[in-house]
């Protein structure tokens, strides 16, 4: 498992987007983990939320 993974959504087809709990750039810790259980990786991005997804996260 990765460390810190909240959420793992597939959004479309073979796309999935993973949400952390860190500030950190988990991109190479997500390559290592694909590498060690023999997956494939044909893009890699980091995201940042933006501040309104942040507000709505807090007054949830």
């Amino acid at each position: 498992m990765l460390p810190k993974l909240i959420q793992a959504k597939n959004t479309i087809d073979f796309v999935y987007e993973l949400t952390f709990d860190t500030q950190e750039d988990m991109r190479h810790k997500v390559f290592d983990f694909a590498r060690d259980n023999e997956l494939k990786i044909l893009q890699l991005h980091q995201k940042h939320k933006n501040l309104e997804e942040i507000f709505r996260n807090i007054t949830a």
